[in-house]
Formats: structure tokens, sequence, C-alpha cells
């Protein structure tokens, strides 16, 4: 009694997730090799992603850069000079971005993704968001 019980759960829960998955996958290619425009299903979830995950770096370092600014009055030579000094969460790669000092006095910054179009331009402590790679 009891397995037919266990049998009868088992199909109920085989039934339900075949039910709440299978449209989640019905548009991946189909046997004969037709695209049915899957990559871009595929590919576009991870761009996106991708494209979070560069924000939220890009806010970290940001937000260290300010940090250090507050500090020691000017921002760092390079990221390197951040991040060795443990100002920068170790996970973040930063060879991902670009850093610029924009004057002599280390009190102009742009920082940049290098994947994206995502930057930040920091002066005297003071934050906005760019586009453009170069100092302002």
């Amino acid at each position: 009694m009891i397995s037919l019980i266990a049998g009868v759960f088992f199909l109920v829960i085989l039934t339900v997730l075949t039910i709440i998955l299978l449209p989640k996958y019905t548009t991946l290619p189909g046997v004969d090799g037709s695209d049915n425009n899957s990559s871009e299903n595929i590919t576009s979830p991870i761009k996106q992603a991708n494209s979070i995950a560069d924000q939220v770096n890009l806010k970290s370092i940001e937000t260290s850069l300010q940090i250090f600014f507050s500090e020691y009055g000017h921002y760092p030579n390079s990221l390197d000079e951040l991040k060795s000094q443990g100002s920068l969460n170790e996970e973040i790669n930063i060879a991902n971005y670009s850093y610029q000092v924009c004057d002599s006095s280390a009190v102009e910054v742009v920082v940049f993704s290098t994947g994206g179009e995502l930057g930040v331009n920091l002066n005297n402590g003071v934050s906005q968001q760019t586009s453009s790679q170069n100092c302002y």
C-alpha cells in the first residue's frame, strides 16, 4: 500500500514538474537543427546577468574610491593600489575596468567597464555616471 502511494506521489510530482518546466525549454533548437531564435533566448539572460554584475562591481569600485578619497584627500594611482590595500572586494576582476587619473593632484578619476558602456567620473568625492572614457 505504501509503495502504491509513493508511486502515485512520484507521478504527481513528475507531472507537475513537466507542466512547469516544459514550456521553458520548448524554444530550444529542434532535433532537426532548426534554430527557432533559441540562441537569443539563451544568451539574452546571460548578457543581462553580466550587465547587472558590471553595474554592481562598478558601484562597489565607486564606493571604495569615495572612501579612499575621504581618507587621503586624493584618489589612488590605480585600481591595483586600491585592491592591494584591501579596500576593494577581492572578487572583482579589475582587468575588466579601465581607470584613468585625470589630473596631477589625483582629485578626478574616470572608471569604465571595458565590457560595456558603463562608466563613472569622480571629482573631489562627487560621482556621476558617464558614457565617456575620457576625463571632462
